[in-house]
């Protein structure tokens, strides 16, 4: 069944949105942190709405943008967010991303890619990317890198999807406030 796809590019704080192609979400197994493998269609069954963060442990803009995807799986877990990082281990150490990764007190679900195939199913060619999905796998979002003020437009595309309207400022996620 064909998806759509919206890529959107971050230059600064100008966002461009390309038109929508046909995709399909691909569903795929990995193991967590705890070696159990479990796949992509039920870590997402019965959600309004997937972030996946695909992330290096010695990747800067990794870990900037890593505690807002915990804080937005902690705002909007309740309303049907399933927000996941997938470590892609086989680039660096595993000590040094698991480590950082189980000491940092997240409790979204972690997957761990040694291999590099899901990078190819989801054409990730830089760190971070993250990407947004909602049920009926289309892609609303689908960008690589960070800058500061992103965080912020990604809260309100998972607000205007969840809750149907654009945050008020007292619901944007600020860490200095966690």
């Amino acid at each position: 069944m064909g998806r759509y796809v919206t890529f959107v590019f971050c230059i600064g704080f100008l966002f461009f949105i390309t038109p929508a192609v046909a995709w399909d979400l691909p569903d795929f197994q990995a193991n967590d942190l705890e070696g159990e493998s479990v796949s992509l269609s039920e870590l997402v069954e019965d959600t309004d709405l997937v972030v996946i963060s695909f992330w290096l442990a010695d990747c800067d803009a990794c870990n900037r943008i890593l505690p807002y995807l915990q804080a937005f799986h902690e705002t909007y877990g309740s309303e049907g967010l399933q927000t996941i990082i997938v470590y892609i281990q086989y680039q660096c150490s595993e000590d040094d991303g698991c480590c950082y990764l189980e000491s940092g007190n997240f409790t979204m679900p972690i997957l761990i890619n040694n291999t590099g195939e899901l990078q190819d199913l989801f054409s990730v060619h830089g760190f971070p990317h993250t990407v947004i999905v909602d049920p009926e796998g289309k892609l609303l979002y689908n960008g690589c890198g960070y800058c500061p003020g992103c965080e912020t437009c990604i809260q309100q595309l998972i607000h205007c999807e969840l809750l149907g309207r654009n945050p008020l400022p007292s619901e944007i996620v600020n860490l200095s406030d966690q």
